[in-house]
């Protein structure tokens, strides 16, 4: 049975999300965008819409699992506090389903093997594991890839019980 994971970069201007399924052989990337709610916004109205979206997701694709990247800031920082607005909302929309959470060294690390890697690397490693037409690949922005880099890790897992 083929496991699907949604891997998500959360952001309050711009949270990445991708859905990656494993099927016994290979990765593909079945769903994958980038929630960009409008600039100026109350932060409320901004989580509303990354909630929306992202809730269309869980529904079109019925993920098993939801992987998420935690905030690297300070937690004392104001956009530390919006990342974990948004990871809340994240684990808010996962309702029942298990919820991984990844620091940014711990994606680096399982995809690139160590914990300094740039984006560039991510991006290309990402992009060489999961199956798909390259130009389409190409395409994919930095949130993009970086959500499939956390769904990844969420898949790598296999952790799945209770939380």
């Amino acid at each position: 049975m083929p496991v699907r994971v949604l891997g998500i970069d959360p952001g309050i201007t711009a949270t990445g999300y991708a859905v990656v399924v494993f099927g016994g052989s290979e990765y593909s990337v079945t769903a994958a965008g980038v929630v960009k709610p409008r600039a100026r916004r109350p932060t409320p109205e901004r989580l509303k819409v990354i909630y929306d979206t992202l809730a269309a997701v869980v529904s079109e694709h019925d993920p098993h699992v939801v992987a998420v990247e935690s905030a690297f800031f300070s937690p004392s920082t104001p956009v530390a506090t919006k990342i974990a607005e948004v990871i809340g909302v994240v684990k808010l929309l996962a309702q029942g389903r298990r919820v991984l959470t990844f620091s940014p060294l711990q994606v680096k690390k399982q995809i690139c093997g160590h914990g300094n890697a740039p984006k560039e690397q991510i991006s290309t490693v990402v992009k060489a594991l999961v199956a798909g037409d390259e130009a389409e690949k190409e395409a994919w922005p930095e949130h993009v890839t970086d959500a499939i880099a956390v769904a990844l890790c969420g898949l790598w897992a296999g952790n799945w019980g209770e939380e």
